[in-house]
This record gives structure tokens, C-alpha cells and sequence, in this order.
């Protein structure tokens, strides 16, 4: 699937991109909102309150991304 692999591609080149200019909050709450905000805005997902505990591993952020579809889709 050409497209998925694309897509993963995009989104890795974005997070490292975000990785080489942001600097982490020490308070681990705020980094995860601070993540969230980023990838709400970047990728038009939405993450629920529960799911922000998981947003500070870039292997689980990039989990989280691959498993949403934009929120866009499907609302009218």
C-alpha cells in the first residue's frame, strides 16, 4: 500500500521536524497537552483527555496517528 507508507513518511518527517525545534516543558502534564495541540493542529485528529498520558513516546505518537482517521472525514 503506497499510500500508507507515504503517509508514515509524512509523518515521521513532521515529527522530526518538531523534534529538531521544540524543547520539552519540564512538567510532563503540559508536555503531553503541548504534543497533542502539535499533532491536532498538524493532522486534524483529536485526542480525548485519557489519551494524552501516552503522547510523550514518539513511537506511541506515531501509533496514534497511523490509527485515526483526519477528523475531517466522515463529518459534514
Amino acid at each position: 500500500m503506497n499510500g500508507d507508507r507515504i503517509e508514515a513518511e509524512r509523518v515521521r518527517r513532521i515529527l522530526d521536524e518538531f523534534d529538531a525545534v521544540h524543547r520539552p516543558a519540564e512538567d510532563p502534564t503540559i508536555e503531553s497537552v503541548r504534543v497533542a495541540l502539535m499533532l491536532e493542529d498538524v493532522f486534524d485528529v483529536t485526542f480525548g483527555e485519557d489519551e494524552l498520558a501516552g503522547l510523550t513516546d514518539r513511537a506511541a505518537i506515531e501509533r496514534a496517528i497511523a490509527h485515526r482517521p483526519p477528523q475531517s472525514e466522515g463529518t459534514s
